[in-house]
This record gives structure tokens, sequence and C-alpha cells, in this order.
């Protein structure tokens, strides 16, 4: 006898595409993705439920109602949209091919039953975030896939570009920042923790920069080509494009 998102079964499994859905609802009604140490991620402060924490309340409310009913169609009226979506981040890792990465191989061997116990509820929820920045990245890599090398390795050089990217590497206390210039050409910098909080730069702002061509290299994770500077000197940050 199945009832909605709990089986009724020796071992009380819990069907992927209910704890999906309603980790999308979650997220939904957030605004973003919470977090947290246990799951590979941070929340974002001090008394902040993560999702996963969440979605593990939800779970446990309904199991104790009188008449439990965890289906997705019992609290959201848009249940149709969140369901695909559900089977969508199912499929992402059903046809990922195995990695280096526990993380991932770990859902991946998820994605392929139908069900998962309590103890499970932590991967199943964190497979949102991680199909999202999937989608994210490819979308990424394909308004960027004819980017071709600029300027000459060990020559300094004057540009006007965009800043599109920022990504903090916490290991190094320092930033990887990501610009393009008007033929979508990708160019990247290490930033230091002191002269990202100077520059105040916001994603989207076009920027004067004179700069060193440090090297030309492909991507090793996409095959796009990147070209590398250091030595940068903000002549002016000129804001978004209006």
């Amino acid at each position: 006898m199945k009832m909605g998102l709990w089986t009724m079964t020796m071992d009380n499994n819990l069907k992927l595409t209910d704890i999906i859905a309603r980790a999308l609802y979650e997220i939904d009604k957030d605004g973003h993705f919470i977090g947290n140490a246990r799951s590979g991620y941070r929340g974002d402060g001090h008394g902040v439920k993560s999702t996963k924490d969440k979605v593990v309340e939800f779970v446990h409310r309904q199991c104790q109602a009188p008449n439990p009913d965890y289906t997705i169609q019992s609290y959201d009226e848009n249940y149709e949209t969140k369901l695909s979506e559900a089977q969508k981040v199912l499929d992402y890792f059903r046809y990922m091919k195995p990695t280096q990465n526990e993380f991932i191989n770990t859902c991946i061997a998820l994605s392929l039953q139908n069900t998962c116990s309590e103890k499970n509820i932590g991967y199943i929820v964190a497979m949102v975030p991680t199909y999202l920045k999937g989608k994210e990245r490819d979308a990424f890599n394909e308004a960027h896939k004819n980017s071709d090398y600029v300027g000459v390795p060990g020559k300094r050089k004057n540009f006007f570009i965009k800043l599109i990217q920022k990504h903090h590497m916490q290991d190094h206390d320092s930033w990887i920042y990501t610009f393009c210039d008007r033929h979508r050409n990708l160019i990247k910098t290490w930033v230091t923790y002191d002269k990202h909080e100077a520059w105040e730069m916001k994603i989207g702002d076009c920027v004067d920069l004179d700069r060193f061509m440090r090297k030309h290299e492909i991507n090793k994770y996409s095959d796009i080509r990147e070209t590398f500077i250091n030595r940068v000197k903000v002549i002016e940050n000129k804001g978004p494009a209006s």
C-alpha cells in the first residue's frame, strides 16, 4: 500500500520524485537553496534551517499526522511543474557517467532507484542545487563555446571588458574573476582579498583595465579557450552596460 511519499513497507522507503519536489518547493519559498555542513554545504547563518532539515521536518510531521499526505499535490497548486522538474533532476544523474567525486557517484547510484531511506534524504535534496548549477554551467559554456585567445602572452595590453563571474577560492583566500570582451572571449585573473575589497566590482560591470597577458589555456573541463591575465590595474569602472 502506497500513501504518497511514504511507502508502507518494512523499511519505510521514500519516493525520490516527491522528496525532490518538496526540496524544490522549499527552495522556491526561501528564494534559494540553504545548505548545511553535514551535506557538504554551509547554511546562511546561526539558527537558519537548511533545505534538507525542512524536508526532513515535513516528512516527520506528515508521518505523525492522523491522515498523512506526502504528495506535493496536497500543498502546492503548481505541483505539475515541480514534479516535472524533479524528474529532470533524477534524469540528470541517471544519465551521468561515474566520476572521481564520491558525492556525485552516490547521487548517481541513488538516482537509479525509485525510493530511498530517510538517511539518504541529504543526498537527494543536494541533487537539486547540483543539477541547477549544472544547468547554469552548461548555459554558460554554450554562450562562450567560441571563446578565443586574446593578446600576446608576456605583453601588456589595455582592454575594455565586462565582469561576468566571481568565484571565491576559500583554500587560497582569494577570488577568480572571469571577464568577457564584446566577442565573448573569456579572460580570467586571480584577485587577492584586498583587491577584491578595494575594487568593489559587481557582476555586469564594464571595466577599463591595463593588464599583463599571462597565458593562453584550454579549460580541461569545458574545452573552452581562456586567457589568463595578472598585474591588473583598474583604469575605470564604468558600471553596468546601459
